[in-house]
């Protein structure tokens, strides 16, 4: 290769290696798939798969299960709490509470790019995105039985906007919402970006987010009157996640920590009544031992791995089925994220 071609190979190389020291956020490292699995017990009825990290219309209420012994329709699967259940805002939908006990605005399709209403009876978003409405079901109730409002969720999102531990794509969203920083700062006494008019609850953003609706598809609104007074940053604390309420097609009904959780459809949720009698969940997780251990025990009879190594132990039971999906999701370095000395 003649001198000066090498020469210009060199230096854009060294430029290439100056701009990753300086400039690079990541790099990707590998493609990793998920695979979700369900016993020859189950029967989704013809609904589908999707990004089961995340909250999407998987239609679980209408999912059945053969019944046990007893005629009791049970769905047993792992994710429950070890020690508390974890607020919603963080891992989204990897907790089997995430998905059943709480609810969102919004639903997504399994692919987690087209959205419905869900909560929410109808959402409107202006021609330059900047500007988001929701309006809600008429009659919607917490587990308990008592109103969800309009104000549940505008004190949900500026909560949210205090606390550190938030999903970093649902933490963009509420902090794009005009006068977010100014309120999670102290220095405004409320959040200018957020109205609220009857039913309605409207979004102003100071800037654009384009996941806004994926964002109001994971978040999940809480029931602000149970946390009277809280500072946002011991939310965690609060005795309410050793039994929370939520306002999904579950409702927990008992909870023995680092043993089991069990959780009973609510009668009054407003897309119907689950046909599933009960689910029991217990405290496995990606990757953990346990599953293969309750999977062989017939306790496992729905959930979802990115382990492969529990994908063959998984195939090798002939009343498991094993569906592979394929979702956005990188295994990556992260670098230039702390001060260089």
């Amino acid at each position: 290769m003649p001198r000066p071609i090498r020469q210009r190979l060199k230096t854009a190389y060294a430029d290439i290696q100056k701009y990753e020291n300086e400039e690079l956020d990541t790099i990707p490292l590998y493609y990793q798939q998920l695979f979700i699995y369900e016993s020859n017990r189950v029967n989704r009825n013809g609904h589908g798969y999707g990004n089961e990290q995340y909250n999407y219309d998987w239609g679980i209420v209408d999912w059945t299960v053969e019944p046990d012994a007893d005629g009791k329709k049970v769905l047993y699967t792992n994710t429950a709490p070890a020690q508390f259940f974890e607020q919603p805002w963080l891992n989204l939908g990897i907790w089997i509470h995430n998905k059943v006990v709480f609810d969102h605005l919004l639903v997504a399709d399994g692919s987690l790019t087209s959205f419905s209403p869900q909560l929410a009876e109808s959402y409107n978003v202006s021609e330059d995105g900047m500007t988001v409405s929701f309006t809600l079901r008429d009659g919607l109730t917490w587990h308990d039985g008592s109103p969800l409002t309009v104000e549940d969720v505008a004190w949900s999102i500026k909560t949210a906007m205090m606390i550190p531990t938030v999903n970093p794509v649902v933490s963009n969203t509420i902090h794009s919402i005009e006068g977010a920083d100014a309120y999670s700062d102290g220095s405004a006494d409320d959040v200018s970006g957020i109205a609220l008019d009857g039913n309605t609850i409207t979004l102003t953003f100071a800037k654009l987010d384009p996941n806004v609706l994926l964002t109001f598809s994971q978040f999940a609104p809480l029931p602000a009157k149970y946390f009277p007074d809280i500072d946002p940053l011991q939310i965690q604390q609060s005795s309410f996640w050793q039994k929370p309420i939520g306002s999904g097609p579950f409702m927990v009904k008992e909870v023995k920590m680092n043993d089991f959780t069990t959780m009973v459809p609510f009668p009054d949720y407003f897309g119907g009544v689950a046909k599933i009698d009960e689910i029991v969940a217990f405290p496995s997780g990606d990757g953990d031992g346990n599953l293969l251990k309750n999977a062989g025990a017939h306790k496992a009879d729905y959930g979802f791995t990115k382990n492969t190594a529990d994908v063959s132990a998984l195939e090798d039971m002939d009343f498991m089925k094993v569906t592979p999906a394929d979702i956005p999701y990188t295994r990556m370095m992260w670098i230039n994220h702390y001060p260089m000395k």
